[in-house]
């Protein structure tokens, strides 16, 4: 067999295992049961103030908290609870909050910490 051959069904070999272990890591990642949870607003463009937190692992009791200002005063707070790869979606209205405001929504429960997301009101 000649050297172009050889090159040729190596380089198969290589691209068929590569493509192969991507494929694995990436169907294991989207799969996993202790992939945490996620924080984000429903529309990140509007005014609206309404949040989503999405749980990918256990069923998780998770505290948030909406902050205004610097320093930061608490203007609501809550606990939800968040069933396994479900999610949960806190309605908050920005009407009584004035222009130009920085808004925080911080969220946290025991295990994976504290995870926060802003917005400014125009």
């Amino acid at each position: 067999m000649s050297n172009e051959k050889k090159i040729i069904i190596l380089l198969a070999v290589f691209l068929v295992t590569g493509v192969s272990f991507l494929f694995y890591s990436e169907n294991k990642q989207l799969n996993s049961t202790d992939g945490g949870w996620a924080l984000y607003f429903e529309n990140p463009k509007s005014t609206d103030l309404t949040f989503v937190i999405e749980n990918r692992g256990k069923t998780k009791k998770i505290h948030w908290k909406e902050l205004s200002g610097n320093p930061a005063n608490t203007l609501r707070e809550g606990d939800v609870v968040v069933s396994s790869e479900q999610k949960s979606i806190i309605p908050l209205s920005g009407a009584d909050i004035s222009k130009g405001e920085k808004i925080t929504i911080e969220a946290s429960d025991q295990s994976d910490g504290k995870k926060e997301i802003h917005k400014l009101l125009y």
